[in-house]
């Protein structure tokens, strides 16, 4: 399994990525970039996934997590150097001078500055999306009672860019930037000017479903060179593996720009047919995302529960939690990684089963059936994977010394002497012996070993 660390902010702002970071592939360590302690390594960890992508609410979390990366040498998408330079204002004035572009002015101010403006503007709250604390203020007059009702002391007076087509309805596409190439996300049209797909009008409307689909099929056609070429520059300006950016289209053809950054949400549509027209394009950019994590080539399935139960107070709920985690659950993950083995030609799949599933143990019979079900699972799927360059093996551990099995050590269930004596090694085995005989099965040198047990017991089982 592979391992990713996930830094992210206590305080919000982050970056949904449960519909792509496929916790049956990776192991994941969040670390909660605001209070994670700086002097401190990383969890082991192959990549770094940096989810803070708010730079206005969550300036002082990424700079901790700038400061925490310094201690990797992996590679890590959206460094948050690169993510703090995205807030609003920010990206208002480094984006200005891309041909193409439309950006409005905008400026951080104080709730004492209001009469300074000039109207009508637009008031935002640093940090808040979907339209939330948003205002558009026509006149001075006005302003104060509009400010009141914004969340935070400093806000953020924004120039307004009137995004209506010749029909009067106002338009906000969005494009996800993936690993350098652009993505059609989504098209709202609406009659507010504070467009938001949700509270937009495409479900009523037949013509403006069709206008996104044409969008989602033909996104050059639609928006014309102009603005691709715009988008292009934008995206390489952020250089970030994961943003996008909501925009208009001016007359000219240009990019009217309202944000870009990271914090951009790919999310599928529901279930009515009324949107299978946007299926296709959204998994495209998922499955982009996916792709940006990398393959996985080897795979150790060793995650289990256990439990003593007599045979006849086993209920059928722990039996069946018992085969979902420990069966289950190894089918799952391997489900879900083998697809990248086979498009590779090479991978190494190890399963960590039990002893106890070759000599029976009393009390145990869910857990037995579980694990031994691992090892009849290992043989056969070794016979269907060796053919595309897979080995899968199994390795059935005796007493190792872990918390789990500490656990019927302390409440009194298990005699610690007794099995420490009937181990020919005299000891306990350490979760270091079973990880040296993984690192083996995964490497080059154990090619020619497939479909096997590989008893690391002590002797206890032989």
């Amino acid at each position: 399994m592979g391992w990713r660390s996930l830094l992210v902010s206590a305080r919000g702002g982050n970056i949904p990525t449960a519909l792509w970071i496929d916790d049956r592939r990776f192991t994941i360590h969040a670390l909660y970039a605001d209070y994670a302690d700086i002097a401190c390594d990383l969890p082991e960890h192959r990549l770094v996934m940096n989810a803070i992508g708010d730079a206005d609410l969550c300036g002082e979390a990424l700079e901790r997590a700038e400061r925490l990366l310094a201690r990797t040498t992996g590679p890590v998408i959206n460094p948050p150097a690169r993510v703090r330079a995205t807030g609003r204002a920010d990206n208002a004035r480094r984006l200005a001078g891309i041909a193409g572009v439309i950006v409005p002015r905008i400026e951080r101010i104080s709730r004492r500055e209001l009469d300074r403006l000039r109207y009508p503007v637009l008031l935002r709250s640093p940090g808040f999306h979907t339209g939330r604390h948003f205002v558009h203020v026509q006149s001075r007059a006005a302003a104060g009672e509009a400010a009141a009702a914004l969340a935070g002391e400093e806000l953020l007076a924004i120039e307004y860019l009137d995004a209506r087509g010749a029909d009067g309805m106002a338009r906000k596409y969005r494009v996800m930037f993936i690993d350098g190439r652009i993505y059609p996300l989504h098209l709202a049209i609406s009659t507010d000017w504070k467009v938001h797909y949700f509270s937009a009008d495409m479900a009523r409307s037949a013509d403006f479903r069709e206008e996104e689909r044409r969008f989602l099929c033909d996104m050059p056609g639609v928006l014309g060179p102009r603005a691709m070429e715009a988008l292009t520059r934008v995206a390489a300006a952020l250089d970030l593996q994961y943003a996008g950016a909501d925009f208009a289209l001016a007359r000219d053809g240009s990019v009217l720009l309202f944000e870009a950054n990271a914090t951009m949400v790919v999310f599928p549509p529901g279930p009515d047919p009324l949107w299978d027209y946007r299926r296709a394009a959204i998994e495209t950019a998922l499955d982009e995302v996916r792709s940006a994590l990398g393959p996985i080539a080897i795979m150790v399935t060793s995650a289990g529960i256990e439990g003593f139960t007599d045979f006849l107070d086993i209920t059928p709920e722990s039996w069946d939690r018992m085969m979902a985690v420990n069966l289950t659950g190894t089918f799952h993950c391997l489900q879900a990684a083998v697809p990248d083995m086979i498009d590779a030609g090479w991978g190494r799949i190890v399963t960590i089963s039990s002893s106890s599933a070759q000599s029976g143990t009393r009390r145990m019979s869910h857990y037995v059936a579980s694990k031994g079900g691992v090892i009849a699972f290992t043989k056969a799927l070794a016979l269907d994977l060796a053919p595309k360059g897979i080995t899968v093996n199994t390795i059935p551990p005796g007493v190792i010394d872990t918390p789990m099995m500490r656990r019927p050590i302390d409440a009194g269930t298990m005699n610690v002497d007794a099995v420490i004596a009937r181990a020919p090694l005299g000891r306990l085995g350490t979760p270091e012996d079973i990880a040296a005989a993984c690192v083996f099965l995964c490497s080059e040198e154990a090619g020619y070993i497939t479909g096997q047990q590989i008893n690391v017991n002590g002797g206890w089982y032989l």
